[in-house]
């Protein structure tokens, strides 16, 4: 039986050695809204997100004996949510539909909150996250909401970490400019 303080690894090893199923619904319990989060950033759209998200915990589950404990836990499930985003992304893309434009996401998504949406700040914010290419999105994602290490973020999106840092200043140069346009100094 698993205890609410065993760490997500832990957990993991008695659902692949013990059979201990319940670990996983932990887990899940644990991740499924950081994972949603994270998937609506990419897509820009709740309903894809919380797709993605589901499919994203299956195929954890489904591939839980392929866990090696090389990474957390952490960094292993937000690789597997990136793939299942760029795979989606993929699918639309070769269905011929448009990249999706800011305009269409602040109107079909529920996220950020309307509140937000009146702060012209972070309105243009939003926006020029939306311009930027998927993997710059990503890695502002998770360095910014996430909080997590550049190393852990070369790991989720498998690049290296002086990779990681220069794409990091990019994003960041790139922000900047984009809120310059739109007439706002930060």
């Amino acid at each position: 039986m698993w205890k609410r303080f065993e760490t997500d690894e832990e957990l993991m090893r008695k659902l692949v050695e013990d059979g201990e199923e319940e670990c996983y619904d932990e887990l899940c319990r644990r991740y499924e809204r950081r994972l949603e989060r994270f998937c609506e950033g990419w897509l820009g759209n709740r309903q894809d997100a919380e797709d993605v998200t589901c499919v994203t915990l299956t195929k954890g589950y489904r591939n839980r004996r392929k866990y090696r404990g090389r990474y957390t836990f952490q960094t292993w499930i937000f690789r597997i949510a990136t793939n299942s985003c760029i795979d989606l992304l993929r699918r639309k893309s070769n269905r011929s539909e448009a990249a999706v434009s800011a305009d269409e996401i602040q109107s079909n998504s529920k996220t950020p909150p309307s509140e937000l949406l009146r702060d012209e700040t972070l309105r243009a914010v939003f926006e020029c996250l939306q311009e930027l290419p998927a993997e710059q999105r990503t890695i502002a994602s998770l360095r910014v909401d996430k909080k997590m290490t550049f190393q852990a973020i070369s790991e989720i999106v498998g690049r290296g970490l002086t990779t990681v840092h220069a794409i990091w200043g990019r994003t960041r140069q790139s922000l900047m400019r984009c809120l310059k346009r739109k007439g706002i100094r930060i």
